[in-house]
C-alpha cells in the first residue's frame, strides 16, 4: 500500500483508491474524531522550498500479552495459516488476541480473503483448570461466530454457538487445548481473551457445558395478540417449529422439547438448520443432544416471531454475589470496597451529579439510580446534538449522526459511581444505593465551555442557574471527570459557593503526565484526583504536582498485569452506536477521569453513614490519612495526594466505630508474562491506623523466583520486589506462591501471593501487528501525513519528515485488521500521543524526537439483559434519548 498512497487537495491519505478516515472512540474527555473533508490549522501535508521544517519521531509500544491472528483481511499483516488442527497458531496464556474471520464474499471487498474467505481460526494454548476464553465479535451486526474447545486428542470439549457478540468458555482441568472461532456468517474482527480471571458468562450465552436439560428449550413468543386463533395455539406453534409443547400458557412463555429423530431432530428441518458445522464423532448421545439443543436454540432466536429462547437450566442455591463482571472490577478490591459495603449498602437519599457527556438513562445497569430532574446545559447548537440550547434533557445522543461514533465518557462515569449493586447484571458502583444525578456540559466531541459546566455545577447546587431552575433535592458530591482551561476567579467563586452549602466537589487533575495545576481540579476548595495502574502506582499519564489531594484508580489500557484476559483499565457501563444505533454496553477505559468517580462514590458512602460530615471534614479525614491508603513516599507526596482512597476506612471513619485491621499485601496476584524481569510488591496495614501490624518473613517455592525488600520499615510494612531468573527455564507456564508472615495486633496471620510466569524461547516480543501512524490536524482531525510501521523488537518506530515549523497535531496509531480503512474499529490496536482518554497536541517548534506512547486493543464488551441478549434502541427515536 506504500508504493499507492497519495495526497489529495483535501490532506485525505489515499489507501489505494480509497479514503483512509481515522474513526476513533476516544475513552476519555475530549475524544478525538478525524473524519475526511479539507482542513486547515497545523495540518500540512506538504512544505514549500523556503518554509522552515522540521521531523517528528517516536516509538509505539506494542502491548503486552496482546497477540495478532496469522491471517487477516489487510494484505500488509503477514500471512500464516492458521485454518485447521494441524496448523493451529500457538499462543500464550495470558493473553489478549486480536484477530478476523469472514466467511466467502463478506467483508471489504478489497480485503485478503473477500472472495475465498477464511471462515476458521485455530490456536494451540496450555491451559489450567479455570482458565477461561471469551470470544468477543466486532461492531459488524451481520457476523454471527461460534467458539469451539478441543483437547490434545482433537475432542470436543465445550462450544458456544449463536448470536451473542459475547461468548464464554472455561477450560475444564489443565492441559494443552486447540481453540477454534468459526465464522458462522458474515465479516468481523474479534478479541479472544484468554486468562485465569475474567469475566462470568453474562445474559444468554450459549455453551455445551453449561448445566441445561438436553431437549428442552424455554421461548417467549412476540405475537401474544394471535394466541388463541385456529393454528396459533401452544401445540400448534410448537408443532410447526417441530418441537412438542410440554407446558407454559399462551401469554407467557412455554416450554417446548423434542425428540432424536434419524440423524438430527425433526427441528432442524422445520427451522432450516444445517448439519452442525462440526459434527464430531466422539460426543457421546447426551453431549449430542445438549448440542442440538443449542443449535435449535440459536435458530429460534433468528425468528421474527421469538422474542428469546433459551436453555431450561438447571439451577441450585447460591449465595455469592451475582454482578458477572465484579470479578474483573479489580478497582473495587483496590480500594477495599467489598468490606465498606460491610459497613454500609449506601443511601438512596444521597445524590451524586455526574457533570459530564450526560447519561444513557435507559442502560440495564443503571435502573433506579438516575433521578428524574437532571439537565442538559449546553448552549451552543454546534455541540449539542440534540437540536440547540439547554433543556431539561440530560440524555446522551451520541453523535453517529454527525459521522463518528461516540464515548459515552458520562454514562462511563457514572456507572463507576453508582451502577447497580447485585442485580445479575454487568458491574457493580462503587456508592452503593446512592442516585446520580446527570448534568450535560459536554457534547460532540466531549467538548464544552468553562460557562457552561459552572452552569450545570449551579444547577446541581441547587445555585441560580440559566435554566431559572434547581433539583428537586440537591447533589451532596458534584464528580467533574472533565479538565481544561487556566484559572478563573468566575469559577473559583462558584466553587466556595458550593462548598459553603457543604457539597463535595471532586475533579480529575488531567492526563498529561504533567505536573502544571489542571483545572477545575486545581481550585482551592475542590479535591483533585490523580490515577493508580493495577499495580498500585502513578499511571503514566496522571498529573501530578502540588495541587493534588488523592489518588484512585484509572488504570492503563496497555497492560495485563493480573491476567484477566482484559485490559487492565475500568470496567463500567457504556454505550456503542458504531452499528448505526445505541447498544448498552460495558466498557474498559483508563484516565483520571475514571478516578474521579471512585472518590466521588466512596464520599457518598461516608454521607449515607452521617449525612453531617461537611467538605472541611473530608479534607481533615485526607490531611490525617485517616481514608486513603499512604502510597508512595510516607505522608503526602505529589503522585499520590495524601494516598490511595480506601473506602473501607472512610466507612469505619463515618461511622465512628472500630476498624478491622489487616496485613494487606498488594497485588494478591501477578504475571510476569513473557519479558517482565521484576514487579513491585506492597505490604501495608488495612483497616485500624492504630493497630500494630507487622510482617515478620517472607518465603517462595520457587527456584526461579526471588523476593527481595526494598524499603521497609522496622515492623516490616513497605515496598518489595519481586524478580524471576528466566535463564534455565523451558517453554511453558508456570507458577509460583509468595508467602508474608506476621501479626496483626500480636495475631499471627499470613497472606499469600500468587506468581505467574511464561516462557517462549522462540524469541516471540509484543507485536500487535502492522500499524498506520497518522499526524492530525487537531482542529478538523483530519490525517496529513501517514506512515506505515511494523512492530521490531516490541516498538513500533515511526518519524514524520518536512513538518512545517508552527504546525500543531495530534499522533494517533493503529490498525487495520479488516482491511475496512478505519482504525480503532473494534478488535484493532489502537494509540494516541498522551493518552487514547486524552490526546495531547504538539506545536512543532523544532525537531521533536521520543513522543512515545502504547498501542493497545480496543475491547467493549456488550450490555445483556437477563434474558434476550443484546439490548439495541433506536438513537433517532426520541423517546430513548
Amino acid at each position: 500500500m506504500t508504493n499507492n498512497m497519495k495526497k489529495s487537495c483535501k490532506i485525505n491519505i489515499l489507501l489505494g483508491s480509497r479514503v483512509f478516515w481515522v474513526m476513533m472512540v476516544l475513552a476519555g474527555l475530549f475524544p478525538g474524531l478525524a473524519l475526511p473533508g479539507c482542513g486547515g490549522g497545523g495540518g500540512s501535508s506538504s512544505a514549500s522550498n523556503t518554509e522552515t521544517t522540521h521531523t517528528v519521531s517516536g516509538r509505539i509500544a506494542a502491548a503486552a500479552n496482546v497477540v495478532v491472528d496469522g491471517d487477516v483481511n489487510d494484505p500488509n499483516e503477514n500471512l500464516v495459516s492458521n485454518n485447521s488442527q494441524f496448523e493451529a497458531q500457538e499462543i500464550p496464556n495470558p493473553v489478549i488476541l486480536g484477530g478476523f474471520v469472514n466467511v466467502p464474499n463478506s467483508g471489504d471487498a478489497n480485503g485478503r480473503f473477500f472472495s475465498s474467505g477464511d471462515s476458521d481460526d485455530y490456536f494451540r494454548v496450555a491451559l489450567k483448570a479455570g482458565d477461561t476464553l471469551t470470544l468477543i465479535i466486532g461492531e459488524d451486526q451481520t457476523a454471527e461466530m461460534d467458539l469451539y474447545l478441543y483437547d490434545d486428542q482433537t475432542n470436543l470439549v465445550d462450544a458456544s454457538p449463536g448470536s451473542e457478540k459475547t461468548k464464554f468458555l472455561e477450560a475444564p482441568s489443565e492441559g494443552t487445548y486447540t481453540v477454534r472461532v468459526n465464522a458462522f456468517s458474515g465479516a468481523s474482527n474479534y478479541t479472544l481473551s484468554i486468562g485465569t480471571r475474567n469475566a462470568e458468562n453474562t445474559g444468554s450465552n450459549l455453551t455445551l457445558s453449561s448445566d441445561f436439560v438436553p431437549g428442552q428449550v424455554i421461548v417467549q413468543y412476540k405475537e401474544k395478540e394471535t394466541a388463541g386463533i385456529a393454528g396459533n395455539d401452544p401445540e400448534s406453534r410448537a408443532a410447526a417449529l417441530g418441537l412438542t409443547f410440554m407446558a407454559g400458557g399462551e401469554e407467557r412463555p412455554v416450554l417446548l422439547g423434542f425428540e432424536d429423530e434419524g440423524p438430527r431432530p425433526l427441528a432442524f428441518n422445520a427451522l432450516d438448520i444445517g448439519a452442525a458445522s462440526m459434527e464430531n464423532p466422539s460426543m457421546d448421545p447426551v453431549q449430542l443432544k445438549k448440542f442440538d439443543t443449542l443449535r435449535i436454540i440459536q435458530a429460534l432466536r433468528k425468528r421474527p416471531d421469538i422474542e428469546y429462547a433459551e436453555p431450561n437450566y438447571r439451577v441450585c442455591a447460591s449465595g455469592i454475589p451475582n454482578d458477572p463482571l465484579f470479578p474483573v472490577q479489580w478497582n473495587l478490591d483496590m480500594i477495599h470496597l467489598p468490606e465498606a459495603r460491610d459497613v454500609t449498602p449506601g443511601s438512596s437519599n444521597i445524590v451524586i451529579a455526574i457533570v459530564d457527556t450526560g447519561v444513557l438513562m435507559g442502560h440495564p445497569d443503571l435502573q433506579g439510580q438516575l433521578t428524574d430532574d437532571g439537565y442538559d446545559f449546553i448552549s451552543s447548537s454546534s455541540l449539542s446534538l440534540d437540536g440547540g440550547g439547554i433543556d431539561s434533557d440530560p440524555s446522551d445522543p451520541g453523535d453517529l449522526s454527525y459521522g463518528t461514533y461516540s464515548s459515552f465518557h458520562g454514562t462511563h462515569c457514572a456507572g463507576i459511581a453508582s451502577a447497580v449493586s447485585d442485580n445479575a447484571i454487568g458491574v457493580s458502583g462503587v456508592a452503593g444505593a446512592a442516585r446520580i444525578m446527570p448534568v450535560r456540559v459536554l457534547g460532540k466531541g466531549g467538548n464544552g465551555t468553562n460557562y457552561d459546566v459552572l452552569q450545570g455545577v449551579r444547577y446541581a447546587a441547587g445555585l441560580s442557574n440559566d435554566s431559572g431552575t434547581v433539583p428537586t433535592q440537591t447533589a451532596q458530591v458534584i464528580s467533574l471527570s472533565l479538565v481544561g482551561g487556566s484559572f478563573s476567579a468566575t469559577a473559583q467563586s462558584t466553587y466556595n459557593e458550593v462548598r459553603a452549602k457543604g457539597i463535595a466537589v471532586v475533579a480529575a487533575a488531567g492526563n498529561s503526565g504533567v505536573s502544571t495545576p489542571g483545572y477545575p481540579a486545581a481550585y482551592e476548595g475542590v479535591i483533585s484526583v490523580s490515577a493508580v495502574d493495577i499495580s498500585g502506582t502513578r499511571a503514566y499519564y496522571s498529573n501530578y504536582g502540588s495541587t493534588i489531594d488523592v489518588a484512585a484508580p484509572g488504570g492503563d489500557g496497555s497492560t495485563d498485569i493480573n491476567h484477566d484476559g482484559y485490559a487492565d483499565g475500568v470496567m463500567s457501563t457504556c454505550g456503542n452506536d458504531r452499528s448505526g444505533s445505541i447498544q448498552y454496553s460495558y466498557d474498559v477505559k483508563s484516565g483520571t477521569s475514571m478516578a474521579t468517580p471512585h472518590v466521588a462514590g466512596v464520599i457518598a458512602l461516608m454521607k449515607a453513614i452521617d449525612p453531617a460530615i461537611t467538605p472541611a471534614d473530608v479534607d481533615g479525614f485526607l490531611v490525617n490519612f485517616l481514608i486513603v491508603s499512604d502510597i508512595g513516599q510516607t505522608g503526602r507526596d505529589d503522585y499520590y495526594g495524601y494516598g490511595l482512597i480506601d473506602a473501607k476506612k472512610a466507612a469505619d471513619v463515618a461511622f465512628s466505630g472500630v476498624s478491622s485491621a489487616a496485613l494487606k499485601i498488594t497485588p494478591a496476584t501477578f504475571d510476569f508474562g513473557l519479558l517482565a524481569e521484576n514487579l513491585p510488591i506492597t505490604a501495608g496495614k488495612t483497616g485500624d491506623p492504630g493497630a500494630m501490624v507487622t510482617v515478620t518473613g517472607f518465603s517462595d517455592n520457587a527456584d526461579w523466583l526471588m523476593v527481595i525488600a526494598d524499603s521497609i520499615d522496622g515492623n516490616g510494612l513497605g515496598t518489595y520486589h519481586a524478580e524471576v531468573d528466566r535463564s534455565s527455564l523451558p517453554d511453558g507456564n508456570y507458577s509460583a506462591v509468595v508467602t508474608f508472615s506476621g501479626s496483626v495486633n500480636a495475631t499471627p496471620v499470613e497472606t499469600i501471593v500468587r506468581v505467574y510466569l511464561q516462557m517462549n524461547s522462540s524469541g516471540k516480543t509484543p507485536d500487535s501487528g502492522y500499524h498506520y501512524v497518522l499526524l492530525v490536524n487537531p482542529d478538523t482531525l483530519e490525517p496529513a501525513r501517514m506512515v506505515e510501521v511494523v512492530a521490531q523488537n516490541g516498538f513500533y518506530s515511526y518519524g514524520f519528515s518536512n513538518v512545517p515549523h508552527g504546525g500543531e497535531y495530534q499522533i494517533y496509531a493503529g490498525s487495520d485488521r479488516d482491511f475496512n480503512d478505519l482504525i480503532n474499529n473494534y478488535g484493532e490496536s489502537f494509540g494516541a500521543y498522551g493518552s487514547i482518554d486524552q490526546p495531547m497536541t504538539i506545536t512543532v517548534n523544532g525537531d521533536m524526537n521520543n513522543l512515545d506512547f502504547p498501542t493497545e486493543l480496543s475491547v467493549t464488551l456488550p450490555a445483556h439483559n437477563s434474558l434476550s441478549g443484546n439490548i439495541s434502541i433506536d438513537a433517532s427515536n426520541p423517546a430513548t434519548r
